[in-house]
């Protein structure tokens, strides 16, 4: 019986022990195979890959080295970042390593930064660089950092840039060149008011004073039916041409008569009661009557107001 029982109990830790084998052996197949699809990854990757110990000597890259810095992996490999010029730059890699000090120091294990380095033959290139502290069972064992050439991508924001300000100075200059010519603009149209304001006013005072009079004359002499129909069609289209003109007047001013008007134009161009008497073969008297007239007329009575700088003011 015991004999049995020994017999059996051997069988089934033979058994246990099979099955121990069989899962150790899935295992390790699938370490392996991790370890191969790894590799592939490690091997073809389109960045670089470096992995070193802690101490900055280079356990492995991938064949991407040659690539960006123009090593081969057997070059490098076994050696430090600051064996020598056959490797990195000495102060490219002090500013790697300081770099990357810095960065483990605040950033819990892993660093990102970007750098301009030189290839073998001394092209520059510009890397970005991450790197990530590795740990084995609660010990740290290395460093693992993937660099990708950065080097197209930072000409294309550099030049980017460049038009960017160049665009921006354009538009600067644009609006500058649109604001002077709108400057001008409003200028030219604000003469042009004037002057059509001026050339609207002249034609207004022009018919008042040297047509209208003569069509009170001739209205006041013998005339047949159809010449005053003819003098009627005259004022009518007088009217038509200058009433546009008459809205943009001194109200006050149109309710000269054309005497007056005749007088107050004078006065403004600087005529004395005298001169203008004796230029319209009119008495001083005469004159004085229509100066009161022409003030009364403007709202100037018993104002000190002087009547040529005030008509002058009228537009």
């Amino acid at each position: 019986m015991t004999s049995e029982s020994t017999v059996k109990k051997l069988k089934k830790e033979i058994k246990d022990l099979n099955k121990e084998i069989e899962e150790l052996k899935e295992s390790e197949e699938s370490l392996r195979d991790s370890e191969r699809k790894f590799k592939a990854i490690f091997e073809y990757a389109n960045d670089e890959i470096i992995y070193t110990s802690l101490n900055g000597t280079i356990l492995d890259v991938n064949p991407k080295v040659e690539d960006i810095f123009g090593y081969k992996p057997e070059e490098i490999i076994g050696k430090k970042y600051t064996d020598g010029k056959n490797i990195f730059p000495k102060k490219t890699m002090k500013t790697i390593v300081d770099l990357t000090t810095e960065a483990f120091s605040s950033h819990e294990g892993n660093a990102t930064f970007q750098l301009d380095v030189f290839h073998r033959d001394g092209t520059p290139v510009t890397i970005e660089a991450n790197s990530r502290l590795i740990e084995r069972e609660g010990e740290l064992t290395g460093v693992l950092t993937i660099i990708r050439d950065i080097t197209r991508r930072k000409v294309a924001e550099e030049m980017l840039m460049k038009i960017q300000g160049e665009l921006k100075q354009m538009v600067k200059e644009r609006t500058a060149n649109l604001e002077e010519a709108n400057t001008a603009l409003k200028v030219l149209l604000k003469s042009r008011e004037g002057d059509r304001k001026e050339l609207e006013q002249k034609m207004l005072l022009n018919v008042k004073e040297l047509i209208e009079p003569f069509l009170d004359k001739l209205k006041g002499t013998k005339l047949n039916n159809k010449q005053r129909s003819f003098i009627k069609i005259i004022e009518a289209n007088l009217d038509n041409i200058v009433s546009p003109f008459a809205r943009e007047m001194s109200s006050r001013y149109l309710k000269l008569t054309p005497a007056e008007l005749q007088i107050a134009e004078l006065i403004k161009q600087g005529n004395s009661s005298k001169d203008i008497a004796d230029l319209l073969n009119m008495s001083s008297k005469t004159i004085d009557t229509h100066r009161y007239n022409i003030r009364k007329k403007i709202g100037l009575t018993n104002k000190k107001a002087n009547l040529r700088t005030y008509l002058q003011s009228l537009k």
